[in-house]
């Protein structure tokens, strides 16, 4: 498994489960720094959860990894990170998957302070996705936190970033707006 994460290509779930938190300790424990963002972890193990799902695996065993990562994730406190789900791709389709509801149904059964969730919300996402994140449970632990996906790009466009790099954002713990690898961060940024 480490050859693997080793090379930078997870070939499963649990590798790519392992990347994560390889990355996050290395932050977290050896750098001193705070991991912001997970970024879209709804896009990035989407393929790696339909291969789990095609080569025999189960929802349930995908659940139980992803219970794992919040729980160990929720032992660093509230500032451990920012998980988004959802968001546009580069040709403007809502990007909810069926791993962005498993995360869903895992953050509701957890109920727990991190990851903090940030929804990307689109003029396309699905109302039965956006009426499942109104949710009393989650609202009394400070979860979700919402941010308009259209107003988010121009701000980062209004800042002389192309369509491109917009495109690519993340939202940190801070509810900033953030590139991976960039030093670029609009903090408190298109919150609702």
């Amino acid at each position: 498994v480490l050859y693997n994460i080793a090379k930078g290509k997870p070939s499963d779930i649990y590798e790519a489960m392992q990347t994560i938190i390889i990355y996050f300790f290395l932050h977290e424990n050896v750098f001193g720094t705070r991991v912001r963002t997970l970024g879209r972890l709804d896009v990035l193990l989407y393929p790696f959860y339909k291969k789990h799902l095609s080569e025999g695996g189960t929802k349930d065993e995908a659940k139980e990894i992803l219970k794992n990562l919040f729980i160990l994730l929720d032992s660093y406190g509230d500032g451990a990170c920012a998980m988004n789900i959802g968001g546009l791709d580069e040709n403007g389709r809502d990007m909810i998957n069926d791993l962005s509801i498993l995360l869903i149904e895992v953050e509701k059964e957890l109920s727990l302070r991190a990851p903090i969730f940030a929804v990307r919300v689109t003029p396309n996402m699905p109302q039965d996705v956006f009426d499942s994140l109104i949710d009393f449970n989650l609202f009394k632990i400070g979860q979700p936190t919402f941010y308009g996906e259209l107003p988010c790009r121009k701000a980062m466009t209004g800042r002389g970033l192309s369509l491109s790099e917009a495109n690519s954002f993340s939202l940190n713990s801070c509810m900033g707006l953030i590139l991976a690898g960039k030093e670029f961060a609009d903090m408190w940024g298109i919150k609702f």
